[in-house]
């Protein structure tokens, strides 16, 4: 892989480590036009290497993101809470 893509990647993932619950970030105020897809690219990859997507969540166009808080009593555990019990989100996704 490329090492400026990489650097570019590295940087985007410190900043998403760092963003607060509740604030809204815009895609365009904080990426060039030549780097906008990098950016939402790099970002969706963040999202899809940690349990719950790193509370990290993009509006319906790509345009805005944003981090949730998470619930009460999250331990990071790939896990969700159905009727009471805990059931792992690989079971979930099992098809069946």
């Amino acid at each position: 892989m490329n090492p400026k893509l990489l650097d570019y990647k590295r940087r985007v993932w410190l900043f998403l480590e760092n963003l607060k619950p509740g604030n809204t970030y815009t895609v365009a105020k904080l990426s060039t036009p030549e780097t906008r897809d990098k950016f939402v690219a790099a970002i969706k990859e963040y999202m899809d290497s940690l349990p719950a997507q790193g509370f990290v969540t993009f509006n319906s166009d790509y345009s805005k993101f944003y981090r949730i808080t998470p619930p009460d009593g999250y331990n990071g555990e790939k896990q969700c809470n159905v009727d009471s019990g805990n059931i792992p989100a690989e079971d979930l996704q099992k098809r069946h």
